[in-house]
């Protein structure tokens, strides 16, 4: 009788096994799950192909791991957290910049870019110096993102300041919005601006809100095997250089701006292409 108990005491005892970590489940389904967005910075289709920031990361590290990459867009940037870690995806790769607040509910690999977050206006209005000057203007931000929480702590001293979150907006929207004159200012980060002035010259840096801020993925609270491999991807790359040289293929052509070339780059497109 005790040799069976002994024998039934094994097999369960056999049978209670750590569950697989997060990065040995990626690994044995043969699939990494990210979720980005669908943007200049991060992630888009061309005519062929797919191009991208962030695809082009993701894509390196699925290929590090010697898995497949599996690729989903958000609809909005509020999507991107509740995501993470769950059957929807491993990891969020949106250039999503590192926060106290989002420290809360995830992790996050290194920074591998710095930004700065850049209240916008039009040509031709006043230039703004400070959030003083805007009160009173048509201030549009996009929810959910890192400017709501500036501009809060910026109403603190500004009481006046008042602005609106837009759910359904991105960089492109709001430069587009205030391109037309649709809304005084909005807010974006300076890596977005620096792509996206070419296809609207008119709209011009006010003064910057906050600088030094880092992007980085997203990642699941726990899952420090996962952590531990893309900080060791990211290290990798950076010191080949290869970070540098993915981030020069996207911003390299953005650093010359000409205004008269932009506007007529932008007339020939309207014009000649069909809408």
């Amino acid at each position: 009788m005790r040799a069976f108990s002994a024998v039934v005491l094994g097999a369960f005892l056999g049978s209670c096994a750590p569950p697989p970590s997060l990065l040995d489940q990626i690994r044995s389904s043969g699939e990494l799950r990210i979720i980005t967005e669908n943007s200049p910075t991060t992630f888009y289709y061309g005519a062929e192909e797919r191009f991208g920031i962030e695809y082009e990361l993701a894509s390196a590290f699925a290929d590090r791991l010697g898995v497949r990459l599996s690729l989903r867009t958000a609809d909005e940037f509020w999507q991107l957290f509740p995501a993470v870690g769950t059957e929807r995806a491993h990891i969020a790769a949106a250039g999503i910049i590192v926060t106290d607040p989002r420290r809360d509910i995830v992790d996050f690999g290194p920074g591998y870019q710095n930004v700065s977050a850049q209240l916008i206006y039009r040509m031709g209005q006043t230039r703004p110096r400070n959030l003083a000057d805007v009160v009173g203007g048509q201030i549009e931000v996009e929810a959910a993102t890192s400017h709501v929480g500036m501009l809060n702590q910026a109403a603190r001293d500004v009481p006046e300041l008042s602005w609106t979150e837009n759910r359904n907006a991105n960089a492109e929207s709001l430069m587009r919005r205030v391109a037309a004159g649709d809304i005084d200012y909005a807010v974006v980060n300076s890596n977005e601006y620096k792509l996206l002035r070419h296809y609207y010259p008119e709209v011009r840096v006010a003064f910057t809100l906050d600088t030094g801020a880092e992007l980085a993925w997203a990642l699941p609270k726990g899952a420090d095997d996962l952590r531990e491999a893309v900080s060791a991807f990211f290290a990798e790359i950076e010191a080949t250089g290869e970070l540098q040289r993915i981030l020069d293929r996207y911003y390299y052509a953005a650093r010359d701006f000409d205004f008269v070339g932009s506007r007529a780059f932008v007339r020939h497109l309207n014009e000649r292409l069909p809408q």
